[in-house]
């Protein structure tokens, strides 16, 4: 999925490619569907702390690489200067984890396809100057 992230000649190429390598991790045959990352460790006991801890980390990073990626935007000239990166990164990390989970589920593949090409119709929105900063950092 990481590759995917940074083979895009844009920063929209580079995440609409993410969401879609995502999904064909999440539904490959002879695997259970979904991600270990988003689906394991998020409620532990007390004395699991430390895995769920690492898991969070995990989670964490792939919000980083995303607005990694969106800030190359912004140097590359594709991703307006003044976007509110990290939540254009939050938004599609979510979109990550929404899918995970609802493939896990048995949403088919015909409306997680459906929900990338909503959450990529959302992008010259959200990439506008004018959003309002978030407090995720």
């Amino acid at each position: 999925m990481v590759t995917a992230l940074t083979q895009g000649t844009t920063a929209r190429a580079s995440i609409e490619g993410l969401l879609r390598a995502a999904l064909a991790a999440f539904l490959q045959r002879n695997c259970p569907r979904g991600c270990l990352l988003v689906l394991s460790a998020v409620n532990c006991m007390p004395e699991n702390h430390g895995v769920q801890e690492y898991m969070r980390q995990q989670r964490a990073l792939r919000h980083k690489l995303i607005r990694q990626r969106l800030a190359r935007g912004v140097t590359e000239g594709d991703v307006p200067d003044g976007t509110d990166l990290t939540a254009v990164a939050t938004f599609y990390t979510t979109i990550v984890d929404g899918l995970a989970l609802q493939a896990r589920d048995g949403v088919s593949q015909k409306a997680l396809r459906f929900e990338i090409d909503a959450a990529m119709a959302a992008w010259p929105e959200l990439v506008r100057k004018d959003q309002v900063t978030s407090s995720r950092s």
